[in-house]
């Protein structure tokens, strides 16, 4: 014989939902209870209720919010749901994408760390050839922290005297992602680098800034130093691991 009534425990067990969850849907209406015990105010949902939860299982098994479900529970008609269906489609299609620019994010700062770790040398300077590089300007460093590119890709801080400047690297295949507008675009050009690193806090890395130019007299360095954030705030808590690559054109002639 089919049971007229299940208690909450019994309701939970049967669709595997948790007893705060069929709780907390009693207490915002969207599905309460047929009756209730008044002695021991258990709940009691009585059979054809059964159809109505997994309805609203089923709803949120395709991403709908709570707000969407009560208003779909209350509009079931055929037309009504196969515009609905249409709308949430449409909605996790753009959440798609948007989860993909996430992992590529993610991606993306594991192979610059993987990438630049191994080079890491104190006390060492390296000349290495680099092609043209892409980067975003962003500006002073207030601008810095309101700029979606200081989330999304590489800093790059360019000193020139007193003056300080951010940017973004940008990599080949993300470099449409953020940055639409190709007039946003600018370009280190390509040549050899002096390279070196600095350890610990921003604060005082024009320390090793100048301690590189005065260790290498002998190259014509240009007056624009450039420093690429290797390991920072995002994947070290401690200022004192922070590393810097700070690189430095030489002039040819």
């Amino acid at each position: 014989m089919i049971k007229e009534y299940f208690s909450i425990g019994e309701l939970s067990d049967l669709f595997n939902i948790n007893t705060q969850t069929l709780r907390y849907y009693d207490s915002i209406g969207l599905f309460s209870p047929t009756k209730r015990d008044d002695e021991t105010g258990y709940r009691y949902y009585q059979f054809n209720q059964l159809y109505e939860l997994a309805s609203i299982r089923y709803l949120r098994k395709l991403d709908y919010s709570i707000h969407n479900i009560d208003a779909y529970m209350k509009s079931r008609k055929v037309d009504f749901v196969l515009d609905n269906f249409k709308d949430q489609s449409r909605m996790l299609h753009e959440k798609w994408d948007e989860l993909i620019k996430i992992d590529s994010i993610i991606h993306r700062k594991i192979s610059f760390i993987e990438d630049e770790v191994p080079k890491i040398k104190f006390d060492e300077y390296d000349i290495r050839f680099y092609e043209a590089r892409r980067y975003s300007p962003i500006g002073s460093e207030e601008q810095l922290y309101r700029s979606e590119m200081f989330y999304f890709y590489p800093t790059i801080a360019f000193y020139e005297d007193t003056i300080k400047s951010f940017g973004a690297l940008l990599v080949e295949e993300a470099e449409g992602a953020l940055v639409n507008n190709k007039n946003l675009i600018s370009i280190i050009p390509k040549g050899k680098f002096l390279c070196g690193y600095h350890k610990g806090n921003y604060s005082n890395i024009t320390e090793t800034m100048n301690k590189i130019y005065n260790d290498n007299k002998k190259l014509k360095l240009d007056k624009v130093t450039m420093n690429f954030n290797i390991i920072d705030q995002f994947v070290e808590s401690d200022v004192e691991n922070y590393v810097t690559c700070i690189q430095i054109k030489i002039i040819e002639d």
